[in-house]
């Protein structure tokens, strides 16, 4: 006898768009949530809510986590999966193990999220002009590339609801994502203590990242491996600032992002589009630009600051590469 396959709604993110909250609430309190929302939560290794998702194992060995995917027994009828990483793979498979409901799309204005991307482990690329001043950083060409990665999903069985960040209140991601995704909130989503004003997962402050990013080009120790990667974003992380530096911006920042504003909100629209269940896009825009003209007015550092900001990112720097070979 053949069994129907099990359904599965399943978020692939994007990155540094409330995965990391979403992935938590999800988890708390012994996966309330999801028994709340009558799912199961697939944790890594394809368990049943025992804990957060793959997402490194997917970007260090996507083969490896396919070929668990087809050997994984799912006995129950209904699965929820998110993870940052997906979008990066071949998701096909999916729709042979489940019938996929639904692809939920975490977003931000894509100027924003690339910017944000930037301030978590772009800079260990180089300063933010630098980084922007790359082809591939072109912020038209990100928003294309987003845009177009994600309509890729409409070729796969099942509904695409984009979840814009923007149309929720300041740290209540997690209730709009369950409104939109789940078609409902319950009650028990306001009692979890992850939507409490703080990143789950935060970028880094911009002006120190611009920092890491200018001092380790010039330092000039080669490729950086994913070992390496992960210590430097882990101690820039662990880095405490004074409070009057961490709202500060690179120099750059307003003339590398203010010829792109107009064109953002263009290609964030046709991103919204792609949607199956409409968003108030025009609400949303408002808010996703407005919020970009207020961060390109955000003050850069006196010489004073730029002196502790650069002290700080040698300290961080020193104890990540300190013994590293040369």
């Amino acid at each position: 006898m053949k069994w129907p396959k099990p359904r599965i709604i399943i978020h692939p993110g994007l990155p540094k768009c409330a995965t990391s909250a979403i992935q938590q609430a999800f988890v708390l309190e012994n996966h309330a949530l999801p028994s709340a929302l009558k799912v199961s939560f697939l944790s890594a290794g394809f368990k049943r809510n025992q804990g957060h998702p793959d997402v490194i194992r997917i970007m260090d060995d996507p083969e490896g986590f396919l070929n668990d995917l087809e050997q994984a027994v799912f006995l129950r009828q209904r699965y929820f999966l998110s993870s940052e990483a997906l979008l990066s793979i071949d998701l096909a498979p999916f729709c042979q193990r489940f019938n996929v409901e639904r692809w939920a799309v975490t977003t931000r204005l894509p100027i924003a999220q690339a910017i944000s991307n930037y301030r978590y482990s772009g800079w260990i690329s180089g300063g933010f002009e630098d980084w922007a001043g790359r082809p591939e950083n072109d912020f038209n060409t990100i928003a294309t590339r987003q845009t177009t990665k994600i309509a890729k999903l409409k070729e796969l069985p099942g509904d695409l609801v984009i979840v814009p960040l923007e149309a929720a209140p300041y740290g209540k991601a997690v209730p709009l994502f369950c409104e939109r995704v789940f078609d409902a909130a319950p009650e028990l989503v306001d009692t979890l203590r992850v939507d409490t004003g703080q990143q789950v997962n935060p970028s880094i402050s911009f002006a120190l990242a611009d920092t890491l990013g200018r001092k380790l080009k010039a330092r000039d120790i080669g490729p950086v491996d994913a070992t390496l990667r992960r210590a430097l974003v882990r101690a820039a992380k662990d880095c405490v600032l004074a409070q009057s530096l961490v709202g500060l911006t690179p120099e750059s920042l307003r003339d590398t992002v203010q010829p792109f504003v107009e064109a953002a909100g263009d290609h964030y629209a046709s991103l919204l589009e792609l949607s199956d269940k409409p968003a108030r896009t025009r609400n949303v825009l408002d808010v996703a630009i407005g919020n970009l003209t207020k961060f390109t007015e955000m003050p850069s550092a006196t010489a004073d600051q730029q002196a502790e900001l650069d002290a700080q990112a040698d300290r961080i720097l020193d104890s990540c590469l300190a013994g590293r070979p040369a």
